[in-house]
């Protein structure tokens, strides 16, 4: 039946977006712990690298040439690019490019940014801790990030990637659920998304293809996932995209798939789930 096979297709592409969606937030929160163990203004670099790095300075600093740079060790060097705006709070930033000599030693050094006319004893502008690796793979296992450890992913691109994946599986299945309400109604079905008691029985909500009328008082038949009639329910109240119908007796949890067939021509069958 074409309405199981699309079922079942949008039950896989439904397991399918669950595992993107976890991996998608493994990838956050992999990013964050990583971000926040680490110390602020860190770059890792090998003997050779180079790498952007910036930060902010007081409104009143105008030109470059009103900066210098402190650097504790000749094989790792700052060189000052531009100033330039801003990208979130606005305000100024310095923008420069640390490099590191083929021979340097593996280590920590820092690298500061300070206003020429700023006492020596007075915090700098700017520091940036630098961490010279051996090796490529000293560098990954000295990444705090689990997936850059281990399988040399950057978890926010990851992450990134994992978006367009996710609009694609929510676009197909809004695709699919279409589908399988358009093979229903041409079956005079309509499948129920929410069931409850109350005291005068079950009530049951379902949703109403277009052209499908269905008047309050009317009477139909809730069948189970192979449509095999469970109890007739009498339509309550419609909106010409939804209704309700009350069923008597206790009939949840209704089965899986469990659908409203708009005519009521089947009996419920014997020894069906109703519960007085």
């Amino acid at each position: 039946m074409e309405s199981a096979a699309t079922e079942r297709a949008a039950k896989r592409l439904g397991r399918l977006g669950l595992v993107v969606f976890v991996f998608f937030f493994a990838c956050l929160l992999d990013t964050c712990v990583a971000r926040f163990r680490e110390p602020l203004f860190t770059v890792h670099l090998l003997p050779g690298e180079r790498a952007w790095v910036d930060g902010m300075l007081d409104p009143e600093v105008t030109e470059l040439s009103q900066l210098g740079v402190e650097a504790f060790d000749d094989a790792v060097r700052l060189r000052l690019d531009r100033l330039q705006r801003g990208f979130w709070l606005g305000g100024t930033m310095w923008v420069g490019e640390v490099a590191v000599d083929p021979g340097a030693a593996p280590g920590v050094r820092e690298v500061r940014v300070r206003r020429l006319e700023k006492p020596p004893d007075e915090p700098p502008d700017g520091s940036w801790r630098v961490v010279v690796h051996a090796d490529a793979a000293s560098r990954r296992k000295s990444h705090l990030s689990l997936l850059r450890r281990h399988l040399g992913i950057a978890p926010g691109l990851a992450a990134l990637a994992c978006v367009p994946l996710l609009a694609l599986i929510l676009l197909w299945g809004w695709f699919l659920g279409r589908r399988k309400e358009r093979l229903l109604a041409a079956q005079g079905l309509s499948e129920i998304f929410l069931s409850r008691g109350v005291p005068e029985g079950t009530e049951v909500f379902f949703g109403l293809a277009a052209g499908a009328a269905v008047e309050p008082g009317r009477t139909v038949v809730i069948v189970d996932g192979e449509r095999r009639p469970i109890a007739q329910a009498r339509v309550g109240k419609t909106d010409g995209r939804n209704a309700s119908a009350l069923a008597a007796g206790l009939l949840t949890p209704l089965p899986p798939g469990a659908c409203v067939r708009l005519a009521a021509e089947d009996p419920p069958r014997e020894g069906g789930p109703t519960r007085n």
